[in-house]
């Protein structure tokens, strides 16, 4: 702006409109270029020119705002897993503290569909009871993605990685039948799909100090070589495809 080849410039840039200044530089040219920004963050610019003795004010520039990353996955994905819900965590890799993320939970590894999908500033969607969506379905894998959007444009989806819920508690039947050395027992699965493993502790006391432990692969399980004129207790729990166990029967 008819400034002599002497002048060097001031050039500065902030995220709050320069009620603090994040970088300062001085330059004879016309340009200068900032580095280690936040993503997807707003960034004020002004510039000033500086003579022997005497300086303009400062001029602003248009504001620009960085481009998105992907978000990054957390050292630990997953701070709570229950029955009906799941709490999944991730990192911000890079971006600014405004950022937005679109979080999306599915039965599908492939997401072919979602069950539900998040909008969120945080770092982390709890989804099912208590949060996004209706309640999760015990005893069943769910996969995670995320990404970071700013309304006009979107980061990649990231991956986050799949875990299943808890197997309910099955509730019991209130009675066994017993034929000679043989005694049927059932339950009820109490919402956990068809492929749910049981595990069925019998025992001669009713604390179970030392259980007979065997599994079952649907609601009946027919224990055998008992001993006559004897009182057998039983119990039952769920597991899940993890091997998790749930509580025993009520």
């Amino acid at each position: 702006n008819g400034n002599s080849t002497f002048t060097f410039f001031t050039a500065q840039i902030s995220t709050d409109n320069f009620a603090s200044v994040n970088v300062s530089t001085t330059t004879g040219a016309t340009s200068a270029a900032f580095t280690g920004l936040s993503a997807n963050t707003d960034y004020f610019l002004r510039v000033l020119a500086q003579g022997y003795s005497t300086a303009t004010a400062f001029v602003a520039m248009p504001t620009v705002t960085t481009l998105l990353l992907p978000p990054a996955t957390a050292f630990a994905t997953f701070t709570s897993v229950d029955v009906a819900s799941i709490t999944v965590v991730w990192a911000n890799g890079g971006n600014g503290p405004a950022s937005v993320y679109e979080a999306q939970i599915s039965t599908s590894a492939a997401f072919s569909t979602v069950n539900f999908t998040s909008m969120t500033l945080n770092l982390s969607v709890l989804y099912g009871v208590g949060g996004g969506g209706q309640s999760l379905s015990g005893n069943t894998t769910y996969y995670f993605q995320v990404r970071t959007t700013n309304g006009g444009s979107q980061s990649v989806y990231v991956g986050l990685g799949s875990t299943m819920t808890l197997a309910h508690p099955p509730v019991a039947t209130s009675s066994a039948a017993a034929a000679g050395r043989t005694a049927d027992v059932s339950w009820q699965a109490n919402g956990n799909p068809s492929a749910t493993q049981y595990e069925v502790w019998r025992d001669t006391a009713a604390g179970f100090p030392a259980p007979v432990k065997a599994f079952a692969s649907t609601t009946t399980y027919s224990a055998s070589g008992l001993e006559p004129d004897t009182t057998y207790y039983f119990k039952v729990r769920a597991v899940n495809g993890g091997g998790v166990p749930s509580g025993f029967d009520s």
